[in-house]
């Protein structure tokens, strides 16, 4: 019957996605942290294409921004610092969009961009620009790996007109 047909494809995706979060780093959103099996990284890719042709469901955890560059777009530093403080734990996000407000650097400051590995010296004026910086590396730098895999198989099979990436999600 097709209605359980259904039901059973949408189930097995759900569980494939579970288990994906495995290979991912983040918090609200999640961005996929290189695995060292070129043809794993590919399945991802095909079950992603998968999903969202079949059921048009994309994981909606994955950061979007990350998504539109396997895409072929390239996201505004607007999309990157958002999906960047989505990424990162509540409480460091919380910090650092109060030290941008107030623009003051504290301690506090200080060790939540220390475990993005921030090796610029931060101040009040040039906090967003590092934000922005270690955003780039962390959505892009880090799994070009994984979007250099992902990009050609969903830009052939899912194909994307230069809309919003988010309203996949």
């Amino acid at each position: 019957e097709p209605g359980e047909a259904q039901g059973v494809r949408r189930d097995m995706l759900s569980e494939f996605w579970d288990s994906f979060l495995l290979y991912t780093h983040g918090n609200a959103m999640r961005v996929p942290r290189v695995v060292h099996d070129k043809q794993e990284n590919e399945w991802k890719a095909i079950m992603l294409c998968y999903g969202y042709l079949t059921e048009g469901y994309v994981p909606y955890f994955i950061a979007p921004s990350f998504l539109k560059v396997c895409m072929g777009e390239k996201p505004t530093e607007q999309e990157l610092f958002t999906d960047f403080l989505n990424i990162m734990e509540e409480f460091n996000s919380e910090i650092l969009k109060a030290a941008l407000d107030t623009r003051i650097i504290s301690p506090e400051v200080v060790d939540a961009l220390s475990q993005y590995e921030c090796k610029k010296l931060v101040e009040g004026h040039n906090l967003k620009e590092a934000l922005v910086e270690l955003a780039h590396q962390e959505i892009l730098q880090k799994p070009a790996f994984i979007i250099k895999m992902w990009g050609p198989i969903l830009q052939e099979f899912i194909g994307f007109d230069g809309g919003d990436v988010r309203s996949m999600l």
